[in-house]
């Protein structure tokens, strides 16, 4: 329906001054009026109640192939996939295995006890981490193979000489809070993050197209390539395929029907 597009685009474009279109058609419109540089393509689903009521891709999904984006296409979830990571965090909290105001060294061994940084902290993003070398773990620079979040987090606190402000004091986003809470999952839960978030989290909620890898060929083919200029760190320009995909802190694939089945739960949990 139009009014629910009018919904969606006001909260996307908050801020500037437009005129909201009336009909799906001058949605549509409108939407095609931006995509084809950045974005290349996208794809849109509306949801009311259980029910997705409309669902398109627009552009194109992979533009070499002329591959065109539809409902189906996987995208990469990025930062969003967080979420899951707060929700792994909660689910144990839930069973008594997690307190959220403890020290994070009371679960990972490996932090420094002199800061007294919290769970909570590192999920509100009040913990004051800096990215600091985190990113030099993300990238492969000299073919060797990626590490897995465990040794990537291991390497982020061997080079951690402290917050940049008082835990808690202040909020600043910082990739490492959740890097680091995922790993509290894995300890607290005896299985890697990725396993854990899948049996409990993802399976559960049946999100068969939503994986922290490209999980099978039938992933490979409905999946978007990602054109995002590749990074430069150290001089040194990293191919973008060549990033590890670290669930807890960044990325899951997944598409439109798996993204409503997540947010539909929510909505659920909201509501109660």
């Amino acid at each position: 329906p139009a009014d629910v597009m009018n919904t969606i685009l006001g909260f996307s474009f908050a801020g500037e001054e437009m005129v909201l279109p009336t009909t799906v058609q001058e949605c549509e419109a409108y939407i095609n009026s931006f995509v084809g540089d950045t974005p290349p393509g996208l794809s849109i689903a509306i949801a009311l109640g259980g029910d997705i009521l409309y669902a398109k891709g627009f552009g194109l999904a992979d533009g070499p192939k002329g591959m065109a984006a539809t409902p189906d296409t996987v995208y990469q979830w990025g930062s969003m996939a967080k979420m899951v990571t707060a929700t792994a965090v909660m689910q144990l909290r839930e069973q008594g295995l997690i307190d959220l105001d403890a020290p994070i060294s009371r679960y990972l061994d490996y932090f420094p006890s002199e800061y007294p940084i919290t769970v909570r902290q590192l999920l509100n993003h009040s913990a004051g981490m800096p990215e600091g070398n985190l990113a030099h773990k993300l990238w492969n620079l000299d073919g060797k193979p990626l590490p897995d979040p465990d040794v990537a987090a291991r390497a982020y606190v061997d080079g951690f000489t402290g917050p940049i402000f008082e835990p808690g004091s202040a909020s600043a986003y910082a990739n490492p809070h959740l890097l680091l809470a995922g790993q509290i999952v894995a300890e607290v839960s005896g299985k890697p993050y990725t396993e854990y978030a899948r049996e409990n989290i993802l399976t559960p909620l049946g999100m068969e197209n939503t994986d922290f890898t490209y999980s099978s060929e039938a992933m490979i083919a409905k999946a978007a390539a990602h054109a995002v200029p590749a990074p430069q760190v150290e001089g040194t320009i990293a191919a973008l395929n060549e990033v590890w995909e670290l669930g807890d802190a960044a990325d899951a694939f997944r598409e439109v029907d798996d993204r409503y089945a997540w947010m539909r739960r929510f909505n659920l949990m909201a509501a109660r």
